[in-house]
């Protein structure tokens, strides 16, 4: 009988503390309130870093489309740059060149002019005071001579620089006297049979060319 009631109690606890077990399983398996509410706040923080991380993945490779774009632009700036610079100093050195070249023939006729002019101012006996109011006179004419001449030789320019020529002659007479400017003109016309002429007093021998006819 004793053993009896012991397993009816044992059975009896045996049976309360399975159901206690399952119960409790049950319970622990039912989600509360508070939990559903952390789940979708882990859920809803996810999908925001997500987005987040989206956006930046875009930002970042927009910002370095850019960049490369900006490079590009700037790489094509800088070589135009270059191109245009050493185009630019090509043109210049090139123009300096024609420049340098044109100035050193007009230096070199000019110089052959003073020494020309030298010899005949010595050969016709001025003195220092005429030949420096001769030289001065000639290259004032010279260069009014230049305006008349312009692009061509017409008879009417002609008549124009045959004016001029005896222009020049009596400013030189006031100078060197009448024999003085006679000697002179002659030692410059014998001058430049045997040796020729320079650009500055060419128009002279067209001046006398017109004077002869």
């Amino acid at each position: 009988m004793k053993q009896f009631l012991f397993t009816l109690i044992a059975s009896l606890f045996i049976f309360t503390s399975d159901a206690q077990t399952k119960k409790s399983k049950r319970a622990g398996k039912k989600p509360t309130k508070e939990s559903r509410a952390n789940a979708n706040f882990k859920k809803k923080e996810a999908a925001k870093k997500a987005e987040r991380n989206k956006q930046l993945s875009t930002m970042l490779s927009e910002d370095s489309l850019r960049l490369q774009n900006d490079s590009i632009a700037d790489l094509a700036t800088e070589n135009e740059r270059v191109t245009y610079k050493t185009e630019g100093l090509r043109l210049i050195d090139s123009a300096n060149k024609v420049n340098y070249g044109s100035l050193s023939m007009q230096r070199a006729d000019s110089d052959k002019e003073d020494r020309d002019n030298a010899i005949i101012m010595k050969a016709a006996k001025l003195n220092d005071y005429q030949v420096k109011q001769v030289r001065y006179i000639n290259q004032t004419y010279n260069e009014k001579a230049k305006l008349i001449i312009g692009a061509g030789t017409s008879e009417e320019k002609k008549q124009e620089l045959f004016t001029l020529n005896e222009e020049r002659k009596a400013k030189i007479k006031i100078v060197a006297g009448k024999s003085g400017e006679k000697k002179l003109e002659k030692e410059r016309r014998d001058y430049i049979k045997k040796n020729g002429g320079h650009t500055d007093s060419q128009w002279i021998q067209t001046a006398e060319s017109f004077s002869t006819k």
